[in-house]
């Protein structure tokens, strides 16, 4: 059974960031000085939120494999997301698995999925809605921490397993205590010390942790976006366990309203 809550939540997030425009009050729902101050200038650094928040049209490549623990291949599959953004939200995501073409739409409120060019009327709405959602969020970091929802904290200089000394910010998300919310998870997320961009996080759900590196990055229009991206299972210390994804962006256009 599909959950109505969580599509209904997605569909006014849509709403709320189709409606978005720049202002000046975008951290003011913020208390702790610390963190506003660490974010004016980390998002600014990033590209500036304002100038994110500005965005209509927003496309990419991405290509991906997922492995097993044994390293053996678990899927691979080629993606083009095409989302625009104002005055109205619509999405396009194009996959294609093996023999296999699977197509995405959300547009005028409705969430479609096509198999090789065929409607899907038996498609999993959360499923769907989940995937669509964890798309444009992932690439919407780090600007995503300037909404209301996640609990900030600025922790300061922390040093990687790999020796790097980055600036790290806490997220916590609370779906018990946030209505907006669908998931709890935790986000720690790196900032470079000397340049402020964003290099990667590390995120707690509930069975496992995850770290996400950005090994290089590409700039678009004044965007740091990854260009190749690892993620890797890690223990609770941060201790490497296995390479689990490797993702690959490409040809990035963007159109803005400023």
């Amino acid at each position: 059974m599909t959950s109505i809550k969580s599509f209904s939540l997605l569909i006014l997030l849509l709403i709320a960031i189709s409606c978005s425009r720049p202002s000046e009050n975008s951290l003011a729902h913020i208390n702790s000085s610390e963190v506003k101050s660490f974010l004016e200038k980390a998002l600014e650094k990033n590209g500036g939120l304002e100038r994110w928040k500005a965005i209509k049209i927003l496309k990419y490549n991405k290509n991906y494999e997922l492995y097993l623990e044994s390293g053996e291949v678990e899927m691979a599959a080629q993606q083009f997301h095409d989302y625009t953004l104002l005055p109205n939200m619509e999405i396009n995501i194009l996959s294609k698995e093996g023999n296999d073409k699977k197509q995405i739409v959300f547009e005028q409120g409705q969430i479609k999925e096509y198999v090789n060019d065929t409607l899907n009327k038996q498609v999993n709405e959360e499923s769907l809605t989940n995937n669509m959602q964890s798309a444009l969020f992932v690439i919407s970091q780090p600007f995503k921490l300037a909404d209301e929802g996640p609990e900030l904290t600025y922790e300061g200089i922390k040093t990687l397993n790999t020796g790097e000394e980055v600036y790290v910010l806490r997220a916590v998300y609370n779906s018990s205590s946030k209505d907006n919310l669908t998931t709890s998870d935790t986000w720690w997320v790196y900032f470079d010390k000397e340049s402020y961009l964003m290099t990667g996080y590390t995120v707690k759900h509930l069975d496992h942790y995850s770290l996400v590196r950005n090994i290089e990055t590409i700039e678009v229009e004044g965007f740091h976006f990854p260009k190749l991206r690892k993620s890797w299972r890690v223990n609770e210390k941060g201790e490497v366990l296995y390479l689990r994804a490797s993702y690959e962006y490409s040809n990035f256009e963007i159109n803005s309203s400023i």
